[in-house]
């Protein structure tokens, strides 16, 4: 299993994919262009030391049609 964190300059498509295909998870900053579409709102889902902790589910999509379920979290 692939565990990724990184940047949000590692916040790319293939990068996101490619850790899914090895049924990898990953933990990343969203870049301002990662093209994503909601598939709910936003719920609370909790508090951390910085704020109230909010998530919302989303899929990524690639060029070439793939989709990746994934969540947003915002703190």
């Amino acid at each position: 299993m692939t565990n990724g964190r990184a940047d949000r300059n590692f916040c790319t498509l293939k990068f996101l994919f490619g850790v899914a295909t090895h049924k990898g998870y990953f933990i990343i900053r969203q870049h301002q262009t990662m093209p994503w579409q909601a598939t709910d709102d936003f719920r609370l889902v909790g508090q951390s030391d910085s704020g109230t902790v909010f998530e919302q589910n989303i899929i990524l999509s690639a060029d070439d049609g793939q989709l990746l379920k994934a969540r947003r979290v915002f703190a």
